[in-house]
């Protein structure tokens, strides 16, 4: 197995243990390792997202989905945790403008 997959199933394995500031840091080792745009990046990002919604640091949890969706667009992980992110944190009108978004990604499908 790759060093790659065993950091992310560690990153699972903290994620279910609720040991989110070392789910940070082990995200961003792993996205220092990685500076390819692949499925780990993507997966290193959205682990890194719920554990920063986890802690409380939501712009910085904001940021990484951000990167997560841009980086996969059709991928729903990233989009999903912003999506609970601005609702947890009742902020509507980035929501709505997520959704919008992702309305016409569909669309244009």
């Amino acid at each position: 197995m790759s060093t790659a997959k065993s950091k992310l199933k560690q990153i699972q394995k903290l994620l279910k243990e609720e040991q989110y500031d070392d789910v940070v840091s082990l995200t961003k080792e792993l996205l220092k390792e990685e500076k390819g745009q692949g499925s780990t990046v993507y997966n290193a990002l959205v682990f890194a997202g719920v554990a920063l919604t986890k802690l409380e640091k939501v712009d910085e949890a904001e940021k990484v989905y951000i990167q997560a969706t841009k980086l996969f667009p059709a991928l729903p992980l990233a989009f999903q945790g912003i999506n609970k992110l601005y609702t947890e944190t009742e902020q509507w009108d980035k929501l709505g403008d997520v959704v919008q978004g992702q309305v016409v990604h569909a669309v244009q499908e």
